[in-house]
């Protein structure tokens, strides 16, 4: 008589899974599993590795979904998705029954008292599944994958909590779940770190702490593996350009190398601001010259959605002084400002960029001749593509540059361009990871309005010169 009260609630799950069988139920409903943690050490032999197989699947349809929900942009969810892939795992040559006090759920152990999976609850920690698993279905499996990933992905005052670990599964796993309707629930579960900050009247607290809570109470959680938490960038690229055929310059340039650092010292991690210099040098036919200056400023402005909006900002300074300018590139300051959207899904990253160019002038001197250069603004329009299959990055761009009237005028010299365009676009590939980056990209003209190039442009940092350019890069990322 003793033992009922402890087999009822068994027997009424297996009613509700016998009722139901045949139905497309989640995990969460048509099982009587319950998924938990727990070590004993008694299943830590004949573990093999898992490589292939039902259970790898349902790993890759559990991350599916979390993703689809945008999982990782909930507070206090970030780590989930990185739990999820990254977590070792092992099958075990034999079943163990379900004698652990973490064991004696419904989502962990079997009908028969045998576990399905076990984790640690602690970040990183390996999934050891056992040969019960492979009776669930896949959205079971798919389930199970989630809760054992909850478990370490979670704060630590909540991640051994099982309740709140189980609700958060149904919440996400439910049919026809919203990533609203997974916030309100890990709202509900996942309390606010309290900190002597709290107790500080709204008035005392200072901008940058109150920064960082408008960022947390948007839900910006990041993953680990998250740019923005490694956003500086030490670089070396080398530009080779097309020269144009009937170009306007009285210089062609064969080329350019660009050292480039930007820092990131400011902001948080939902909000990060940096500031980037770049110097280069130009390569001519037979003469080298010192390139523009880029000073630059760029700033992480919201995330959501898993959407990432910045805002940029850059001068090119020409850094040659008039007599140096005599049978030179042209060099003219180019200011530039625009913002920035950018979306990672699972196998592609998504850009879209505008941006504006000021008007400015420079002048040319080509023996006792000097010629005027009047560069009109410049609207930028680009978009960028790229599959990410590992650390590698394939895909390319577009970019539509659509300038006013470039003049240039000079002793019997006198020339205007009127409003014009240029399209251009090519390949990029990279390999990247958190630490590091190395790509090859082209950017070349591909229509253009009355035989424009990039030198009606005049800006050597931004779009380049001639036909466009082929451009090598190597660079850490810290």
């Amino acid at each position: 008589m003793k033992a009922i009260p402890r087999l009822l609630p068994r027997l009424l799950l297996a009613l509700v899974a016998t009722t139901t069988a045949g139905l497309p139920l989640p995990s969460a409903h048509a099982s009587p599993a319950r998924v938990g943690n727990g070590d004993d050490g008694a299943d830590l032999e004949h573990l093999s590795p898992l490589k292939s197989g039902s259970i790898m699947q349902a790993r890759d349809r559990a991350l599916a979904l979390v993703r689809k929900l945008n999982v990782s942009g909930i507070s206090g969810l970030g780590f989930l998705e990185p739990e999820i892939e990254r977590s070792p795992l092992f099958l075990s040559s034999e079943d163990l029954p379900a004698n652990l006090e973490q064991d004696q759920g419904v989502f962990h152990s079997s009908m028969q008292g045998k576990v399905f999976a076990r984790t640690l609850s602690e970040p990183h920690a390996a999934t050891r599944f056992y040969p019960a698993a492979k009776s669930l279905h896949a959205d079971q499996l798919a389930s199970l994958h989630i809760h054992e990933a909850l478990h370490r992905a979670l704060p630590e005052e909540v991640r051994q909590n099982e309740a709140a670990v189980s609700a958060l599964t149904l919440a996400i796993t439910t049919p026809g779940t919203t990533h609203d309707s997974v916030a309100a629930v890990a709202e509900r579960w996942i309390p606010e770190a309290e900190t002597e900050a709290d107790e500080e009247p709204e008035t005392e607290k200072p901008a940058a702490k109150m920064a960082t809570e408008l960022n947390s109470s948007a839900g910006a959680t990041l993953a680990q593996d998250a740019r923005v938490r490694q956003p500086s960038l030490f670089s070396y690229e080398y530009r080779r350009y097309n020269p144009a055929e009937n170009g306007i310059s009285t210089v062609s340039l064969r080329g350019a190398h660009v050292l480039r650092s930007d820092l990131y010292p400011f902001g948080s991690e939902q909000s990060t601001i940096g500031i980037g210099i770049e110097g280069s040098v130009v390569q001519g036919s037979s003469k080298t010259w010192m390139g523009p200056l880029g000073i630059s400023g760029r700033m992480r402005l919201w995330s959501g959605r898993g959407f990432d909006v910045g805002a940029w900002g850059m001068v090119a300074l020409n850094v040659l002084s008039a007599s140096e300018l005599k049978n030179s590139p042209l060099g003219r300051d180019a200011t530039s400002a625009g913002l920035s959207i950018r979306k990672d899904l699972r196998f592609l990253t998504i850009e879209n960029r505008i941006g504006v160019t000021l008007p400015d002038k420079a002048k040319q001197e080509v023996g006792a001749v000097t010629y005027n250069h009047e560069f009109g603004s410049i609207v930028l329009a680009s978009i960028s593509a790229a599959a990410r299959l590992g650390a590698l990055r394939i895909g390319g761009f577009a970019e539509l540059n659509l300038a006013d009237n470039y003049r240039v005028s000079g002793g019997a010299f006198d020339f205007e361009s009127g409003r014009y365009r240029l399209l251009s676009g090519g390949p990029r590939i990279s390999y990247e990871t958190l630490d590091f980056v190395a790509s090859l990209s082209g950017n070349l003209l591909i229509d253009a309005t009355q035989n424009a190039n990039f030198d009606y442009l005049g800006n050597l940092l931004g779009q380049g010169s001639g036909q466009g350019s082929w451009v090598a890069s190597l660079g850490v990322y810290f």
